[in-house]
């Protein structure tokens, strides 16, 4: 008895000497409203942080703590040391009502999470990338440059168009119609305004989400019933086709052919709902974060011809200018990849970083409580002045070198137990494009009265930050023409050879 009266006093003691140590911490220091500013709020939290500290917090969304880290220490302390606790996404109630928190971007940390991302990983690991899809990945690239060659006028629209078919013939095994393309559209631009903070009064009394669409003043659940199913539609239809062909003998290689073959015979509905949820989420984050960074590029290129003269005379002194770059070309070609870590440092395609806490937490002194938003910001990282000096200018020669800055990509594809299983796939496609670009282009500003009108780079204020569309002169190199005819022929003969490893 004296013995169970001790230990409830020793638990009863540490809580409250716990609790008061949580009163004493203070929450990081605050930043002042956003909403006058016509400034985005990554660079705003990274101009408050100088003069704050590294950690602050924001405006509370729904009453729930944001946190803004904006340093890489702290987020490595964080989500990489922290990520047993620092791991899960925040509540999202609209999104759910959408059905999006089945898609591995929206899924809370747990048992399904890792599910999700060891399918996603045997098909997206290096052995799997150089034995299966080294030719879809070089087919596609060429076929950017092939579409951008016979529409330069319109290269903003080629580039989503290409990067689009390239995501759905590596998920599904076949290219995307326009029926596909209009409702990922439509789920997409339902996904943001289901994400528009202050818009729904479910996100923050979660409650609401099971009251019946009937009742008076409940209109918002007939909204996300539509969108719910346009999702749903757009994951099962192309998996459904996929699952006919495979029973058919039809089915060009694909993620769900290959993740559906390696499932036992027996398998259950929920570990092939999966493979189908699996899929669904490659399409909306290949295509977008893909598109931003190669529209960067390609926008950036414009601004700095010097760049690409450097650029272009390592491909012909490396490769030569028979033929155009392969994936075992790449470790020739270093400066081509300072070209892509410094366009993912000066636009990184998600500037905010959303991840969640399971407990409360103290850091640096302040109190980081359950469940509070923290977020990463990478653009602020990625603008500091003492890792990348003149951040503002183009400059890809800081990663060369003895003592080159640190490389972008650790902080672009994400951090921690949420890092984005399809980077190497993306970052190999990224290069081939670029150094194919390269090789057959002069990418130039359009002239307006004689005079250069350089592409601006402005973003979209959205979750992925896209660059708003501007436009572009392309300027075939010589034998541009003949080397894609040759390229496109070398293509389809590496056909053959995906097949053979699909068998």
């Amino acid at each position: 008895m004296h013995i169970c009266t001790l230990l409830v006093c020793f638990l009863l003691a540490n809580f409250l000497r716990l609790y008061h140590r949580r009163l004493r911490m203070p929450l990081p220091p605050s930043v002042s409203t956003l909403n006058e500013s016509t400034q985005s709020r990554w660079s705003i939290y990274a101009d408050c942080s100088k003069r704050l500290g590294p950690v602050i917090s924001a405006p509370s969304i729904f009453g729930t703590s944001v946190i803004v880290l904006n340093a890489k220490s702290a987020v490595t302390d964080l989500f990489e040391k922290r990520s047993n606790i620092f791991s899960c996404k925040p509540l999202w109630p609209m999104a759910e009502l959408l059905g999006r928190h089945n898609n591995v971007g929206f899924t809370y940390y747990g048992p399904r999470l890792k599910k999700l991302r060891r399918i996603l990983h045997k098909s997206l690991n290096p052995v799997a990338l150089s034995k299966s899809w080294a030719y879809l990945l070089q087919q596609q690239s060429t076929e950017l440059c092939w579409a951008l060659s016979e529409n330069p006028d319109n290269g903003y629209h080629v580039v989503e168009l290409v990067v689009q078919e390239l995501i759905t013939r590596f998920t599904y095994g076949h290219k995307p119609d326009q029926e596909y393309l209009a409702l990922s559209r439509i789920i997409s631009e339902r996904t943001g305004e289901a994400l528009q903070p202050g818009r729904w009064t479910v996100n923050f009394i979660p409650a609401l989400k099971w009251v019946p669409s009937w009742l008076p003043g409940a209109g918002f659940q007939k909204w996300a019933q539509d969108a719910r199913q346009i999702f749903y539609r757009i994951v099962r239809e192309p998996y459904q086709e996929c699952k006919l062909k495979m029973m058919a003998g039809v089915a060009e290689q694909s993620f769900v052919q290959r993740s559906l073959s390696e499932l036992a015979s027996n398998a259950s509905h929920r570990e092939e709902e999966i493979v189908m949820f699996a899929a669904g989420s490659l399409f909306s984050a290949g295509t977008e974060t893909l598109s931003v960074v190669l529209l960067n590029f390609i926008g950036l290129m414009a601004r700095n011809p010097d760049i690409q003269l450097k650029a272009f005379n390592e491909i012909s002194t490396h490769v030569g200018l028979e033929r155009l770059p392969t994936i075992d070309d790449r470790r020739l070609l270093p400066f081509i990849d300072c070209i892509i870590q410094e366009v993912h440092r000066m636009h990184p395609a998600v500037c905010l970083v959303p991840h969640s806490n399971t407990e409360e937490q103290i850091y640096n002194g302040y109190y980081i409580p359950k469940k509070s938003w923290v977020m990463a910001n990478v653009w602020a990282m990625l603008h500091d002045d003492k890792e990348y000096p003149h951040p503002d200018e183009f400059t890809p020669a800081r990663f060369e070198g003895t003592s080159p800055s640190a490389d972008p990509r650790i902080m672009t594809y994400g951090f921690g137990r949420r890092r984005c299983p399809g980077s190497r796939f993306s970052d190999l496609f990224v290069y081939l494009a670029v150094a194919k670009i390269l090789r057959l282009f002069e990418v130039l500003p359009i002239e307006q009265n004689g005079k250069p009108c350089y592409p601006l780079l402005e973003s979209t204020p959205g979750v992925i930050s896209f660059p708003k569309p501007f436009k572009f002169q392309l300027i075939p190199r010589p034998e541009a023409h003949d080397l894609l005819l040759k390229d496109r022929a070398g293509a389809e003969s590496g056909k053959e050879e995906m097949k053979f490893h699909s068998n």
